[in-house]
C-alpha cells in the first residue's frame, strides 16, 4: 500500500494483531495511538500553520482597510449631513424672524382695525342718539 493512501480500518487491525504478537499488548497499543489516522501528508507543520497565519493577517489587514475607507466614507457624509442641517437651521432661524415681524404687522393691523372698530361704534351710537333726540324734540307736544 502506497503511503499516500489512507489506512483503513480492517488494514489498521491487521496491524494491530502483527504487533501484539511482535510487541506484546502495551506497546502494541502505544505504537497504534502514535499513528495518525489520516495520511502523513494531510498532517499540518509548523511551516503550514506559519504560512497560514501569515495569509490570514494579510486578508485580515485588507479588510480592515476596506471598513476604515468605508468609515471614512461614512464619516464624509456625516460631515456632508451636518452641513445640510446646519444650513436648515439658518433657513429655520431667518423663517422665526420673518415670523415674529408677520406677528408684529398682525398685531399693529389688529390694533388699527379694533380702534376702527370702536370709533365708528361710536360715531353710530352719537348718529342714533342724535336721531332720537331729533325725533323726541320734533314729536308732538304733550
Amino acid at each position: 500500500m502506497p503511503a499516500s493512501d489512507q489506512i483503513g480500518e480492517k488494514v489498521r487491525w491487521a496491524l494491530m494483531r502483527r504487533l501484539i504478537e511482535v510487541l506484546g499488548e502495551e506497546e502494541a497499543e502505544t505504537l497504534m495511538e502514535s499513528l495518525p489516522p489520516v495520511v502523513w501528508q494531510q498532517l499540518a507543520t509548523k511551516d503550514d500553520l506559519s504560512a497560514l497565519e501569515k495569509s490570514l493577517k494579510a486578508e485580515m489587514r485588507g479588510e480592515f482597510a476596506k471598513i476604515r475607507g468605508e468609515f471614512a466614507e461614512l464619516k464624509g457624509e456625516f460631515a456632508e449631513l451636518k452641513g445640510e442641517f446646519a444650513e436648515m437651521k439658518g433657513e429655520f432661524a431667518e423663517m422665526k424672524g420673518e415670523f415674529v415681524l408677520l406677528r408684529g404687522e398682525f398685531a399693529l393691523q389688529l390694533a388699527r382695525t379694533t380702534r376702527t372698530m370702536v370709533f365708528t361704534v361710536i360715531g353710530v351710537a352719537v348718529a342714533i342718539m342724535g336721531a332720537m333726540v331729533a325725533i323726541v324734540q320734533t314729536g308732538p307736544a304733550a
